[in-house]
């Protein structure tokens, strides 16, 4: 005879058998999302490191030229070198410039360092590059008797940064005003 009791004893393996799938499924879950969270709190540290050396590199652009004492010479072609500067209009866009573009016309962040200075998270040390933008005289009489007129010189100063991998770079500009004592 059949009690109520017999046709019970199946069901309780089927349910544990259930639950035990449940708790897989969420624990499959919560590690993909972790693995996810720390891909994702790793490119935003590389990406991090690209963007403060980019920032490193334009503030040793801007000490270069805030050094100088005499203006530098713009030129229209690759300055290749510590002592000129890109004319005004010869750069295109920047940021789609690759690091062979960088590493060809750029100069090296730990070159323009006085101690020559690394940024030691940096897959590849960051560069830089000075276009001269324009000159602002003081006065609007430019026919100065006493010699060239006297005046601000505007010069744009970009960055380019790569971070601990190949894929996070960064570029960053900035406007730099130097008034020369001789003109």
């Amino acid at each position: 005879m059949n009690t109520p009791q017999d046709k019970q004893q199946g069901a309780t393996l089927v349910v544990a058998l259930i639950f035990l799938l449940i708790l897989t499924i969420l624990g499959v879950t919560s590690v993909s999302n972790s693995i996810l969270q720390q891909k994702m709190a790793g490119n935003l540290r590389d990406q991090s490191v690209a963007f403060e050396a980019a920032e490193s590199a334009v503030r040793a652009g801007e000490t270069w030229v805030s050094n100088l004492a005499d203006k530098p010479v713009a030129l229209p072609s690759n300055p290749a070198g510590l002592d000129n500067v890109w004319q005004t209009g010869i750069l295109a866009n920047l940021g789609y410039n690759n690091l062979s573009w960088w590493t060809t016309n750029g100069v090296d962040y730990a070159v323009a360092t006085t101690g020559g200075e690394t940024i030691k998270q940096a897959n590849t040390q960051p560069r830089y590059v000075i276009e001269k933008v324009t000159f602002i005289p003081d006065a609007m009489d430019q026919n100065n008797p006493y010699g060239p007129p006297s005046g601000k010189h505007y010069y744009r100063i970009t960055g380019y940064g790569i971070g601990a991998t190949q894929t996070a770079q960064a570029v960053t500009q900035s406007t730099f005003v130097k008034r020369f004592n001789f003109e």
